[in-house]
């Protein structure tokens, strides 16, 4: 889901992932999941910051048997909506759970220190207090995403990458 009100908003409603997420969330490579030379392209007119390097955040995970799914969307609905209004938050995607239980979500962030600290708010602390309660596993993966001298898009793995096994 995006941020805001405005045209950023339209554009992400229809920028939907490949259809790999959902079937195979744990393992798709991240320069599969969108079509990531469009975002740029959209960025791109919107800032007029070409050389804008946007920090993107995966959450791959498998869900407990026994989640209490309500609890968990509610938390993501309200840490989503405490970081809307922090800032920075260009764009929040949360998909479906598949037959074993794995999901994707990913965060498109302006900037890292939008994201840092909209990570300390009080909603995003519970949401982060439920994961190892509602997830088997899961594993929290951090990039750049910028344009090169083409305006190709260019994904850099960041070594901050974090896991959870039970």
């Amino acid at each position: 889901m995006p941020d805001g009100g405005n045209e950023v908003s339209s554009f992400f409603d229809d920028l939907v992932p490949n259809s790999e997420v959902e079937k195979s969330p744990l393992t798709i490579p991240i320069s599969d999941v969108i079509d990531w030379k469009s975002l740029l392209d959209h960025l791109r007119l919107t800032t007029n910051d070409p050389a804008h390097r946007y920090y993107v955040v995966t959450f791959r995970s498998i869900r407990s048997k026994g989640a209490d799914d309500q609890k968990l969307y509610a938390a993501d609905a309200q840490a989503q909506a405490e970081a809307k209004q922090s800032g920075g938050l260009l764009m929040y995607w949360y998909g479906a759970l598949n037959e074993r239980r794995e999901c994707f979500a990913m965060c498109v962030w302006d900037s890292m220190e939008q994201a840092r600290k909209a990570n300390g708010l009080p909603a995003h602390l519970v949401a982060r207090q439920l994961a190892r309660e509602m997830y088997d596993t899961y594993r929290l993966e951090r990039c750049w995403l910028r344009a090169d001298a083409n305006f190709n898009p260019l994904l850099e793995s960041l070594p901050s990458s974090s896991s959870y096994h039970s």
